[in-house]
């Protein structure tokens, strides 16, 4: 790379040019160029090939190399050497990025990505624009809330702070930008995720007023990321410089964006492509980050159009085969389109183009926190999409744009899409997108909840792998218990999603009344589990887990919640969660062995209405300060339940029962985000699901499911084998969707070494049929 204080160099010693002279001869080397190399913007073909990508790459250095870059400080050129810029792109293509931000639970990170693969690109989405002080905090909460938001690539900004301006260099600059700090603290404080990345600070853009921000605490090189961008078209000043030299001496990822203009100085979209790509090369050689943003817009600020689809495909195709660099974009429709159908419909035209032209992250994903994970469903669904089916798709996206787009009268206000003192999208807004989500799912739109991570990479459209660590007895003897914990950490270790800890307090003598398993090893049902069986405290073992790990869902599996009073319930596992960084998922059942309930003095016929009030009330609990509760089993008045957990609104219900009754489908379409059963579900029951769904504005396809693993014995005596066990069970469960697949390794294992290669493994031959 070239030194830093280089540019300063070239800055003051270039030649002296006028602006106007520049431009002009900017547009016409480009003009030239993209005839010398035959680059042809086509709106029939929104995906760039090979050829044409490659061609992009060589115009974009010799447009640099001739051309350079304006220095509006000094009305100077700053001008490369075309071997300098070729050593640029070979040092960033050997070093493909891995951006690290946020820390501890909301590590995430920016990566380089090709077209092709099957990985989901990160949903760094953020809360843009301008926002009003009475409702920026819930702004940023909507998506902060969301669980598939990784983080932040931008956060709003305020026009006015009562009657205070911020003018740029001014005082005014600098507090209005702590009065923003503090409100996005308390944004991530709500919905308890503090450590997030929050992106570019947005007010502050001077050097004076970014350090300024930087030295209050607020932000600091793991939440931060500092705009050093290239103004269009190739403009450049000692701001960028000097904020870009900051960033070097204190760590932080510098923001490096490269945009263009359609219909300016650049013609058409092969123009932009050719100059985006050179903007890039030429941040890339005095910033030296990893990331990269493409913004091609036309003259008017309209955007997601067939040419800047097919602008960012080609810079962005040809950054995947020439250079390592991360690449994103704003995923998002015309400002006057925001929160409505026909942004998501923009929206979707972006995801399908950008994805399948090697986009690593959203760096905007719409304009609410409901708009962000249903793009970030989109974006796990088109990963690995192929690149002639991704073009079918998003002509036809685009035909529903060319409809919709004369129709657009305003964009809807975000104190209109959200309730802002519950921050949940308003029944009519939410409705709308779900429509919306449906006509796109009707023309071939793939949507998909989970991008799982499988041995450290993220997998999209692929079920999570979960284990269960209970029910041991043929692994581990009572007193080894604790190495539960390190199979724990072993599971993360291997990248899997989740572990599952079972729920019993005491068993009697007739849990194996129905007989034991002829293998011991066996899944151990209603009946026919043996009384002596060492079955530790669910919430002390998963408390446990949580302390030794960072990142698996702690699964809380057929939770009696009506053997322990609802407010001990709510309280405990509300703590979990906060303590574990919102990673609890929680079934609470009914349960069916009467002896347990009778030595806990619990009426064992009371267990379905005791459920239904326990889960009411924890939710109250989760919600809300105090509470009063009236119901048939538990009633108090004005208690107080701190703390409340990290995950807004409680930690995740998975609801379980034998079948889909109607209390039970009760339950899910109340409470839960996804339900599993012991049973196959009849069809007619999964009918009248779907229409209670419905019914209460909801849709089926936000449910998880999951499925298991179920083990293929040779004999009575020996552990299943895994490969028939897999081969057996994993196929109809991916070809049913399911969002997680369940193994309980010491049915296969009887050495508890042997977990670190068994994880592996089973992780290898079970994405082989995904």
């Amino acid at each position: 790379m070239i030194p830093t204080i280089e540019f300063q160099h070239r800055a003051s010693r270039g030649p002296v040019t006028a602006v106007d002279d520049f431009d002009l001869e900017l547009a016409f080397k480009v003009r030239e160029l993209v005839a010398e190399y035959e680059i042809k913007y086509d709106p029939g073909q929104l995906v760039v090939d090979d050829r044409t990508a490659d061609a992009i790459f060589e115009a974009a250095v010799k447009h640099l190399s001739e051309i350079g870059l304006y220095f509006q400080s000094t009305g100077r050129v700053i001008k490369y050497d075309e071997q300098e810029i070729r050593q640029v792109a070979r040092e960033s293509q050997q070093n493909p990025a891995c951006v690290n931000l946020g820390k501890g639970v909301e590590r995430m990170q920016l990566r380089y990505r090709r077209g092709s693969d099957t990985w989901a690109p990160t949903n760094y989405a953020g809360p843009a624009g301008v926002a009003e002080k009475d409702w920026f905090i819930p702004y940023v909460q909507s998506f902060a809330q969301e669980p598939s938001v990784r983080g932040f690539g931008i956060v709003p900004g305020l026009a006015k702070l009562d009657n205070l301006d911020p003018k740029a260099g001014q005082l005014s600059e600098v507090t209005v930008a702590l009065w923003e700090q503090e409100a996005l603290r308390e944004a991530l404080k709500r919905a308890g995720r503090l450590d997030m990345n929050l992106g570019l600070l947005c007010t502050a853009s001077t050097p004076s007023g970014t350090m300024a921000v930087m030295a209050s605490g607020y932000r600091d090189s793991f939440n931060t990321q500092i705009g050093i961008h290239i103004m269009p078209e190739q403009k450049l000043s000692w701001n960028p410089l000097l904020l870009s030299q900051y960033c070097e001496l204190t760590g932080i990822e510098p923001w490096q964006s490269a945009m263009s203009c359609i219909g300016g100085l650049c013609r058409d979209a092969a123009d932009v492509a050719v100059v985006m790509l050179a903007n890039a090369l030429g941040q890339l050689s005095y910033a030296k980050a990893g990331s990269m943003s493409y913004f091609p817009s036309h003259l008017d600020g309209t955007w997601a159009t067939r040419a800047s689809h097919w602008a960012f495909s080609g810079a962005g195709r040809a950054a995947e085969r020439h250079l390592g660099l991360a690449i994103g974009t704003s995923i998002s429709g015309i400002d006057k389109a925001w929160r409505t159908p026909l942004t998501l419909w923009q929206s979707a035209g972006v995801v399908v183009t950008s994805v399948a032209s090697g986009l690593s992250y959203a760096w905007i994903a719409g304009h609410t926190g409901l708009e962000a994970r249903l793009i970030g469903q989109m974006m796990n669904g088109c990963a690995g999409m192929p690149a002639d089916r991704a073009n079918e798709l998003a002509q036809k996206i685009m035909r529903k744009v060319d409809e919709l787009l004369p129709k657009q009268g305003k964009q809807l206000p975000f104190y209109e899409a959200y309730d802002v003192n519950t921050v949940k999208p308003r029944p009519a807004y939410e409705k709308a997108m779900m429509q919306t989500c449906d006509e796109l799912a009707a023309i071939g739109m793939p949507f998909r909840s989970s991008a799982v991570v499988v041995g450290g990479w993220v997998v999209a459209g692929k079920p999570g792998l979960t284990v269960i660590l209970s029910e041991l007895d043929t692994l581990i003897r009572p007193e080894e218990e604790r190495r539960v914990l390190d199979f724990a950490r072993q599971v993360e270790d291997a990248g899997w999603y989740g572990v599952h800890i079972i729920d019993h307090v005491v068993m009697g003598p007739g849990s194996a009344r129905n007989g034991l398993p002829e293998n011991p090893r066996a899944f151990r049902w209603v009946g026919n589990q043996r009384p002596d069986q060492h079955m530790p405290s669910q919430i002390v073992m998963m408390s446990a887990i949580a302390a030794v790990t960072s990142r698996i869902r702690l699964m809380a599996t057929a939770t009696l919640a009506p053997l322990r009073p609802p407010l001990l319930n709510a309280k405990q596992w509300a703590t979990l969660d906060l303590i574990s960084g919102g990673r609890l998922t929680l079934t609470p059942i009914g349960g069916w062995q009467d002896e347990e309930y009778e030595a806990m003095g619990v009426p064992f016929a009371e267990r379905g209405g005791r459920l239904d009030e326990q889960l009411e009330i924890m939710h109250l609990a989760w919600r809300e300060t105090p509470i009063s509760y009236h119901g048939r089993y538990y009633r108090f008045e004005n208690v107080y339940v701190n703390p409340k957990p990290a995950q807004a609104g409680g930690p995740e219900i998975i609801i379980g029962g034998d079948r889909l009754s109607a209390r039970v489908i009760a339950r899910i379409v109340r409470y839960g985000k996804g339900y599993t059963l012991t049973s196959e579900p009849d069809p007619q029951d999964l009918a009248r699901l779907a229409q209670a769904m419905e019914q209460a504005g909801r849709a089926m396809r936000d449910l998880r499911t999951s499925g298991l693993i179920f083990p293929v014995f040779p004999d009575a005596l020996r552990p299943a084998d895994l490969a028939r066990s897999i081969e057996a069970s994993v196929p109809p469960l991916v070809a049913a969707g399911v969002h997680t697949i369940t193994v309980k390794p010491s049915q296969f294992i009887d050495d508890p070494t042997e977990m670190p290669r068994f994880l592996k493994e089973c992780g290898r031959l079970v994405m082989a049929y995904c």
